[in-house]
This record gives structure tokens, sequence and C-alpha cells, in this order.
């Protein structure tokens, strides 16, 4: 048979011949299609279960906060039974998709901080959610996690704020927030914070105060909340607030709402835009023009400086310099920001911050949110 035949014939069989790849791809597709189905069964029955609850909780005579709580708890158990393959510490699949390995634990911290995170019901175990890296990498007994909505929760959240209000913060952006430097100044006198040049004096000061505890989903590793000091500085401790911005707005409120004592808020004044990959996607525009604000109000700030001089020379009132907004930043870039403007070592910042990258790479190759 000649080499043309030879050819026309092989393109013939291949035509009769099945297309394995068209049938390996229908395959995959109606796998995919079983599995999604699968999955909206799933959640339906899941919603009529949480219905259910609902109503039966109702006509228990649970309303306000105690239905939330309730409903929020039932929620959270129906995740943690649906999650058998989440890596305990950074909530990714832990055969597939773990990044411990690439987010090991900070060794100590010079500082006596303890981190205290109230994160949102909706975020917990999800694999998107920043908070987590905290408790993976702070040394044992300076960070400790208070799920919004789980009960019980509350109740240790505000034991722990009420401790040492007067060494207690929130962490929040707010119009009347104080500055780092407001708060440290604000600090009881004596041997304490106050009088530490940005704190950075007292990074190497032994630790006073705090019961060292590491309730629940505290941390791994490190000092037992002493830092293996001995008693000069008290136990600062920080609250943040994990979720949304609505969801630590409504967070916000609880805590001036329901705290004996709601602790002073500090905003904070990042000069980059958020690494967070839910900031990229959702904020970042808004930051952007933040930025962007924050060069016309320098220049607003300079000219009100210079006009309440002149009003000073003639006797008059200033008004004060304008603080700009503070941009948009996740979690662990706040508390990173934070503990760098105490006067913490920036290797520290800069380590929490990486975290993050890693855990947007982690997601962006295809890992659960």
């Amino acid at each position: 048979m000649c080499r043309g035949c030879c050819n026309w014939l092989g393109r013939v069989v291949g035509a009769a011949e099945p297309n394995t790849a068209l049938a390996d791809s229908s395959g995959a597709c109606v796998d995919s299609a079983r599995a999604h189905k699968g999955q909206r069964q799933r959640q339906s029955e899941a919603i009529a279960s949480l219905r259910s609850l609902r109503d039966c909780a109702t006509a228990e005579g649970l309303r306000g906060t105690a239905l939330f709580e309730r409903m929020a708890s039932q929620t959270l158990a129906h995740r943690v039974s649906n999650s058998p393959n989440r890596c305990p510490r950074c909530w990714h699949d832990a055969r597939t998709g773990c990044i411990c390995t690439r987010v090991p634990a900070l060794g100590t911290l010079r500082l006596p901080i303890k981190v205290l995170i109230l994160m949102h019901y909706k975020e917990y175990l999800c694999a998107g959610n920043d908070a987590k890296l905290l408790l993976a990498m702070l040394p044992r007994g300076r960070a400790e996690l208070f799920v919004f909505g789980r009960e019980g929760d509350w109740e240790r959240f505000a034991a722990e704020a009420s401790i040492d209000p007067a060494h207690t913060l929130t962490l929040w952006p707010g119009e009347d927030s104080m500055t780092v430097g407001d708060l440290v100044a604000s600090l009881p006198a004596g041997p304490a914070w106050r009088g530490a040049p940005n704190a950075a004096t007292a990074a190497s000061a032994p630790l006073d105060g705090g019961d060292g505890s590491d309730g629940g989903d505290g941390g791994d590793g490190g000092d037992g909340g002493n830092g293996g000091h001995g008693g000069l500085l008290p136990l600062l401790r920080v609250v943040v607030l994990d979720g949304t911005y609505s969801q630590a707005r409504n967070m916000f409120k609880a805590t001036r709402r329901r705290l004996p004592h709601p602790p002073p808020h500090v905003g904070l004044h990042p000069e980059t835009l958020s690494v967070y990959h839910r900031a990229q996607k959702q904020y970042a525009a808004a930051s952007a023009r933040t930025l962007e604000g924050k060069a016309k109000a320098a220049a607003t700030a300079a000219a009100a400086a210079a006009a309440e001089e002149k009003k000073e020379r003639r006797g008059g009132k200033g008004s004060g310099a304008i603080d700009p907004d503070a941009l948009r930043i996740c979690t662990v870039e706040a508390v990173a920001l934070l503990l760098q403007e105490l006067g913490e070592p920036r290797a520290t910042a800069d380590a929490l911050v990486a975290a993050v990258v890693t855990n947007n790479e982690a997601l962006a190759s295809g890992g659960d949110f």
C-alpha cells in the first residue's frame, strides 16, 4: 500500500474511533454536576434543619441574643461536622492544602501583649480567614479566640477583657479613635507602659500581670504568656474584631453595649494598601482613594497649622490638624502594624504579613474558602 493510501486509511480509522478525550471530559462534567447537586441537597437539608431549630428555640421563648447564639452555635456545629479534613491550625484541607510548614510559629514577643480575637461565627474554619494566622503564629498565651455567636464565648471574652480595663484596648478605626501615642500616654503612670518612648525602651522589660491563660483556641508554642519576663510592664490586652466590615461594626457595637468597661478604641494609619486577598477584591479601590485623600489631607493639615499659628499670634483659638482616614486592612495586618508602632521588631510584623501572602497563594491555587 502506498504512503498516501496509508495516510487516508489512518484518517478514516481515526474518525471511526471514539474521541476518548471528549468522553473523559464529558464524564468529568457529569461527576462535577453530581457533586454540585449533592452539595445543594446537603445545603437545603441544613437550611431546613436550622429553620426547624429556630422554630423550636422561638417556641422555648428564646429571643434576641440568646436566639442568635443558639442558631450560630448550631451552624458552627454543622460546619465542624462537615469539615473533617480541615487542618485545625491553618483551616485548609489537611491532605491537599495545608500551609502549616510555610507559616512557622514566632519564637517570642518582646512586648507583653495578648491579642483577644473576637471572630464572627461565619468566619470560623474558613480557609480564607486571616486571624487564624495569629492563633497559629503568636506564642502560646499571646492570642486567644472568642467566636462571636458561639454559646459561652461572650462570657469568656467579657471576663478576659475585664481583668485589667486600664490596660485593654480595641483596634477600631472610628472617627473618635485614639492614636497609639495617645493610648500609651493615657495609660496609668508608674512602672507601666507610660513613660516608655514609643514603647521601644519597654521592649525588653519584664512582663507583669495577666493570667497567662491559653483559653481554648490559643496559639502554639511560646512562653505561657509571660515571655520569660518578671514584673515591670503589665500585660496589654488588644481586642481585634475579625469579620467583614459590617460584622466587625456590629461586634464593636456589642462591646460598647455589653461590656461593663468598654475598652478605648485605637485607629491605625497604614501607608500601604492591604495584601489580603479579600481587600484586593472588595475594597482596594476605596483604599486607593484614601491614599489619594491622604496627600490632599497633608496639604490641608499644613495650611490649617499655618492658619492656627497665625491665629495664635493674633490671640485666637486654633482647630487642630486633620487626621486622615485609615486604610482598610485585614486583622493580621492591623496587629502587625500595632506591634511595630509599639516597638516590636519589624521582623515580627514582616513575618505576620508574609503569612497572609502565603494564605493568599494557597487560596489562589485552589484552596477551599
